[in-house]
This record gives structure tokens, C-alpha cells and sequence, in this order.
């Protein structure tokens, strides 16, 4: 037999260890997706208000000091927003770490208009076992009756052919799996809409990969 034959054999060899890995990874389980959409306008103008509101009277201000003391609340709403939505998608991954086997990130999707509303700000694959995706849902209603007054929203599709979590074959024996977890979104990266090949700055958990 040449080296060629040879070399097939191999790569046939190497990508049915992975196939057989992959589907004792995914027995019995169900990927689901999870999107954040963030109503940007509407998060602000709640932040801006409060700070407006423990601002001192100031009636003596030069309306030059005044609308650069209104530039900086915009300024601190946005960073507050920002902390807010971070600090909620690490409490979300958290407590989804509890069900899921592994999750992986997705890439941010553009709004469908220019003028939405709403744009992604967190696009998670979830490979869950069957049994938890009820639970999982009830996990989301309850973040959403939390998060929505801010502007952020979260909707679930599923259940999903394990499409995400798929192997490689090219490289028989990597699978599909996000960077280590980060501690906070960075929802100002995650808004310039990186391309397919970078996955979302979101919260991400590591997959669990077979050595």
C-alpha cells in the first residue's frame, strides 16, 4: 500500500474517533439558542434619568456648563448601561452553567434595518440535556421579568440539531468551542457586529472537550 493510501487511512481512521466522540457528547441532548437583544435608546434614557435625578440643583449654571454637564450624564448612562448588561449576562451564564453541558458563542447578527430598535448583543449555543430544557426556559423567563425594564431582552429557539458542537473533520480531533469564560460582556466590541470568523465578545463558558 503507498504513502497516500496510507494517509486516507489515517484521516478516515482519525475522523471516526471524532464523529463517535461527538455523538456520545450530544446523546441525549438538545442544543438550544439564546439571543440578547439590547433596546440601546430605552437603556439609556432610564440611566440618564436617575443620574439626572441625584444631580444637585444647580440653577446658576452658564448654559455652556450645562450641556457639558448633560454630555457627561450621557456619558455616564452609556457606561452604566453597559456595566448593567454586563453584569447581567454574567449572572445569566452562571446560573445556565448549572444545565448545559457546554456553551459556545454564535456570531453577532446584524439588525435587519438600519433604524432597529434593537440590536444582538448575545448570541449563545447550548447543549442541554433533554430533560432541562423546560427548566432552562423557566430560567429565562424569570432573566427576562428581571432584565427588561433595562432595554435587554432574551429569546429562546429551539430545540436544534446539535449543528454547533459539531466537529471539525478537517482537524479530526477539535471540536467547535468559545475562548475561556470572561468575567463581563463587552457590549461596545459586541455592537460593531465582528465578522462571521469572530464569534461574539460575550460571556462565553468553555466547552467541555473530551482530552
Amino acid at each position: 500500500m503507498n504513502n497516500d493510501s496510507n494517509n486516507v487511512l489515517v484521516v478516515m481512521r482519525q475522523r471516526e474517533s471524532a464523529t463517535t466522540r461527538f455523538l456520545e457528547r450530544v446523546s441525549g441532548r438538545e442544543e438550544w439558542a439564546l439571543k440578547g437583544f439590547l433596546d440601546q435608546a430605552r437603556g439609556e434614557a432610564q440611566w440618564l434619568s436617575r443620574l439626572r435625578s441625584e444631580e444637585p440643583c444647580r440653577p446658576n449654571l452658564s448654559p455652556g456648563a450645562a450641556d457639558l454637564l448633560e454630555q457627561t450624564l450621557r456619558i455616564k448612562a452609556r457606561d452604566a448601561l453597559d456595566d448593567q448588561v454586563a453584569e447581567a449576562c454574567g449572572d445569566l451564564l452562571e446560573e445556565l452553567n448549572l444545565l448545559a453541558s457546554e456553551i459556545v458563542p454564535r456570531r453577532i447578527l446584524a439588525p435587519e434595518t438600519p433604524d432597529a430598535a434593537r440590536e444582538m448583543v448575545l448570541h449563545w449555543a447550548l447543549l442541554l440535556p433533554a430533560a432541562a430544557a423546560a427548566d432552562f426556559r423557566r430560567r429565562i423567563e424569570r432573566a427576562n421579568a428581571a432584565y427588561n425594564h433595562g432595554g435587554l431582552a432574551l429569546e429562546v429557539s429551539g430545540p436544534w440539531p446539535p449543528h454547533s458542537f459539531c466537529p471539525h473533520l478537517e482537524r479530526p480531533s477539535i471540536f467547535l468551542a468559545g475562548p475561556s469564560c470572561r468575567s463581563a460582556l463587552n457590549s461596545r466590541a459586541a455592537r460593531q457586529r465582528h465578522p462571521a470568523e469572530d464569534v461574539n465578545n460575550s460571556v462565553l463558558s468553555p466547552a467541555r472537550q473530551e482530552a
